[in-house]
C-alpha cells in the first residue's frame, strides 16, 4: 500500500513539473509565428526570452547607432557559431562609418543581406550562425 502511494506521489510530481514546460513551449511556438515588433526594445525582449538571456551567455547583443540615418539598432548573434571578426568588418564598421542620410541599410552592408519579418525565420538564421540586425 505504501509503495503505491509513493508511486502515485512521484507520478503526480512529474506531471506537475511537466506542465509549465509544455505551456512555455506552446507559448514559444505561438510567438515564433508572429511578425517582429516595430519597437526595437520589444523585439529584443522577445529574442532575449526565446534565447534565455541573460542565462545563455553564448548570445551576444550589441547595441549601436547607425551613423548617417541616426537610428538605433541591435545586432543579435550566437558567439560559438558566428564569426565576430567578419561581423565587425562587414556589418558593424560599415554601419558606424556611414555618413549618407539617404543610403538604405541594404546598400551599406554586403549584398548577402536578407530582410525577414517573421520571428521563426529570424531564429533559423541566427541558429545557422548568421547575425540578425534589428533597426528601430
Amino acid at each position: 500500500m505504501e509503495k503505491k502511494k509513493i508511486k502515485q506521489f512521484f507520478k503526480q510530481l512529474i506531471e506537475e513539473e511537466r506542465l509549465p514546460f509544455e505551456e512555455a513551449a506552446q507559448e514559444d511556438d505561438l510567438l515564433n509565428k508572429q511578425q517582429i515588433d516595430s519597437s526595437l526594445a520589444k523585439t529584443l525582449d522577445i529574442f532575449k526570452k526565446l534565447y534565455y538571456v541573460p542565462h545563455n551567455s553564448d548570445v551576444n547583443i550589441r547595441n549601436i547607432e547607425i551613423a548617417g540615418i541616426k537610428k538605433k539598432a541591435a545586432l543579435f548573434t550566437i558567439r560559438s557559431i558566428s564569426d565576430t571578426q567578419l561581423i565587425e568588418e562587414f556589418i558593424i564598421r560599415p554601419l558606424l562609418i556611414n555618413e549618407d542620410e539617404t543610403k538604405p541599410i541594404e546598400l551599406i552592408l554586403s549584398p548577402q543581406v536578407r530582410t525577414a519579418n517573421v520571428i521563426d525565420e529570424i531564429l533559423n538564421e541566427i541558429n545557422n550562425g548568421n547575425t540578425a540586425l534589428f533597426v528601430e
